[in-house]
């Protein structure tokens, strides 16, 4: 199979991974094992683990087959940092600019956040040595442990904040 086609079919295997976790939660009846690694409200927070556990996954799936190559743990987190970066980027730009959640748009983050990530995965050549290694390890374990604690107990600060389902008013900014 040719590397664009590959890649495709990465897409979209990571995509409705994201897209399952956005549901698993509600649907496991709000199982806290579940909630670990999916989606507990609508916040910026808890809408990054979306890209992040597939790509955790795909990190594990690649490394237990081989397809690491210089500099692999490096570039995948600064990849899905990046990627998490792009979502975080758009949608508080556009509720910035319009005042309001617009909920197609952060469906759309998600994708553009995902594609974003495998993009950069592809075009990174960091440097290579045992350090980095190390450090990107440290990072994705650092990663895993603050979306577990944040789950559950979060700061008060925007990126956390659920923003209200089947609205588009954020009750911080109108003043309501």
């Amino acid at each position: 199979m040719n590397k664009t086609k590959n890649g495709l079919i990465r897409y979209i295997i990571l995509a409705a991974m994201g897209v399952l976790l956005h549901f698993a939660y509600d649907w496991s009846g709000q199982n806290k094992i579940i909630g670990l690694f999916s989606a507990t409200n609508e916040s910026t927070w808890e809408h990054l683990k979306l890209l992040f556990f597939p790509m955790l996954f795909a990190t594990i799936w690649d490394s237990f087959r081989g397809n690491t190559g210089p500099g692999f743990l490096k570039r995948r987190i600064l990849s899905i940092m990046g990627g998490m970066l792009v979502i975080v980027v758009l949608f508080f730009t556009v509720f910035g600019i319009t005042g309001r959640v617009i909920e197609w748009f952060n469906v759309a983050t998600f994708f553009i956040g995902l594609l974003t990530t495998l993009v950069l995965d592809n075009i990174l050549a960091p440097e290579d040595n045992v350090y980095s290694a190390y450090t990107a390890l440290a990072t994705f374990v650092l990663f895993t442990i603050a979306f577990g604690v944040f789950t559950f107990k979060s700061p008060t600060v925007g990126i956390f904040y659920p923003f209200p389902q089947g609205t588009e008013s954020f009750p911080i900014v109108s003043g309501k």
